[in-house]
């Protein structure tokens, strides 16, 4: 198993490349994506999963705001052809405020209608807590 790790003060990212899962560490606490999310996006009813793109590479990510991951996605089979649909993700903590970010950057279009783009994952939370929360994102 391959896993990249970055991190900055007292965050740590830790990028599994094969699974494509995210934990966040805080000192002592660890944050990780549900066991069974697989992040994904659909095509009319259909959902095409970022692991089964052809070329996915790995970088690691850094500007003189943070210091993250960032993953290339291509050539995924959609249709019974080669798309030219092509996108980028990256998770990074921000140096200033040590919050994590999730972004997802499009790079060229798809020849079909593309539907909703799920990820970043929920995380797995195994035991109650007053001090934590969830972000909803919305359009």
């Amino acid at each position: 198993m391959s896993i990249r790790e970055v991190g900055n003060n007292d965050t740590l990212l830790m990028y599994n490349e094969e699974t494509l899962a995210v934990s966040i560490k805080v000192k002592e606490e660890i944050w990780q994506w549900d066991q069974g999310y697989n992040p994904y996006f659909r095509i009319k009813e259909e959902k095409v999963y970022f692991k089964d793109s052809k070329k996915i590479e790995h970088f690691e990510w850094q500007t003189g705001v943070g210091v993250g991951i960032r993953s290339k996605f291509n050539e995924f089979e959609i249709e019974g052809k080669i798309d030219p649909l092509s996108f980028e993700t990256i998770t990074w903590i921000e140096y200033a405020t040590g919050n994590v970010y999730f972004e997802l950057v499009p790079l060229t279009e798809s020849l079909v209608q593309i539907g909703d783009f799920y990820w970043p994952g929920q995380m797995a939370f195994t035991k109650k807590s007053h001090e934590w929360y969830s972000v909803v994102n919305v359009l």
